[in-house]
């Protein structure tokens, strides 16, 4: 039996690779149709970077095209009132008492036409540090502006 050469397995570890790569976009592909189908957003919140993906769906779902609303500064800037303070308290909260289930809390946010928003807000932190702090948040946002209070 011939012995693999180190070309023939960084070859077979590249193949690998792109299949992984190939599957993971197929996933996300997925994903994202699913969220469109429902009228669901999502977000993912490196909190290490200050840097936040926003999904195409929830942009539409607050009036924007893909290429706007493209930080997390932008996103708070479209909350009501004290809104981002009621949500920092309540992430604070959670942080502290690291919590296993996700953070809740409807929120609202102005609409690029300027109409209000009820949004229910779901997160939960996927990374913690090497000290206990937050990382990165993983959540979506459903839209709950017409339903009824009970």
């Amino acid at each position: 039996m011939l012995k693999e050469s180190k070309n023939i397995r960084k070859l077979k570890k590249l193949i690998n690779y792109n299949e992984f790569d190939q599957t993971l976009n197929e996933l996300d592909r997925a994903y994202d149709t699913i969220n469109e189908i429902n009228g669901d957003g999502y977000w993912v919140w490196d909190i290490e970077k200050e840097s936040c993906y926003l999904s195409s769906t929830l942009k539409k779902m607050l009036g924007y095209n893909n290429t706007e609303l493209t930080t997390y500064k932008a996103l708070n800037e479209l909350l009501v009132g004290n809104d981002e303070q009621r949500f920092l308290i309540a992430f604070n909260d959670y942080v502290k008492n690291r919590e296993n289930k996700p953070i809740q809390i409807i929120l609202n946010y102005y609409h690029k036409n300027g109409s209000t928003l009820r949004l229910l807000c779901r997160g939960l932190i996927t990374n913690w540090g090497i000290n206990n702090e937050p990382m990165k948040m993983i959540g979506s946002y459903v839209n709950v502006t017409n339903c009824k209070s009970i």
